[in-house]
């Protein structure tokens, strides 16, 4: 829990790893990146490229974990729960990836 409030992008980095998405690296630079533009910048659009770029890694998990519900509505909802908690959302992807590599 700690990672993903004090750095998410290491945190989603290595979920997103597990799951072979993307390598941690270029998963981190994204991230990061991304996070640096928004906070020195303050630009809206940037965090909600950054939450619609993460729902999207998101719909990837729901796919490779087989999950009913994918795409459409679910893609919103992965969206919003981005903006409202990225910390919170973060935190239970690792949860849900590490307890499906037990």
């Amino acid at each position: 829990c700690l990672w993903a409030c004090c750095c998410p992008a290491i945190r989603w980095a290595d979920t997103v790893r597990c799951v072979g998405l993307l390598g941690f690296w270029m998963a981190f630079a994204i991230f990061f990146s991304m996070e640096v533009v928004a906070s020195n910048t303050g630009q809206i659009i940037i965090w909600a490229v950054l939450a619609l770029l993460c729902a999207a890694m998101r719909q990837e998990m729901r796919k490779a974990y087989g999950m009913h519900e994918q795409g459409g509505w679910t893609y919103f909802e992965d969206f919003c729960l981005y903006c409202c908690c990225a910390c919170c959302t973060i935190i239970q992807e690792a949860r849900q990836v590490e307890e499906a590599y037990k």
